[in-house]
């Protein structure tokens, strides 16, 4: 057991590498019904395409503040640092896919900037997750 701002956490009862899959598998979900939904909605409305980009966008940085605050509720302590790594590992497994599956994918500033969008908001999340009761 370790004493930690008057809360006791069990840390052997709740292994991180399984709240952090736990949290990605949840964004990834999040994610899925989202593009689920936007594909619906360009499909049978008049909606333009060219919303894509900054969908994507909100999606992934609402997916990833999910990730990191279902990752500091459950590990309540340093919540900022364990949601910035749940997000940066979100970011990480979305470009892993992208370079399976596209054939023009490539790294550049575009990767970065996800990166540290996802870094940010998985640590803001990580944040509310802590608080959380």
């Amino acid at each position: 057991m370790i004493l930690q701002s008057n809360k006791r956490v069990d840390i052997r009862k709740t292994s991180i590498l399984t709240v952090y899959m736990k949290g990605i598998l949840s964004a990834c979900i999040f994610s899925i019904f989202a593009f689920i939904l936007m594909a619906l909605l360009i499909t049978y409305t008049s909606i333009s395409e060219a919303i894509i980009p900054i969908v994507t966008s909100i999606v992934m940085v609402i997916s990833v503040a999910m990730g990191g605050m279902y990752t500091g509720f459950k590990l309540k302590r340093k919540g900022w640092f364990h949601g910035a790594m749940a997000g940066l590992s979100f970011v990480l497994l979305i470009t892993a896919i992208g370079w399976v599956f596209l054939d023009d994918f490539s790294v550049g500033r575009l990767m970065l900037y996800k990166m540290l969008t996802g870094m940010a908001a998985g640590g803001i999340g990580g944040m509310i997750g802590v608080n959380l009761k």
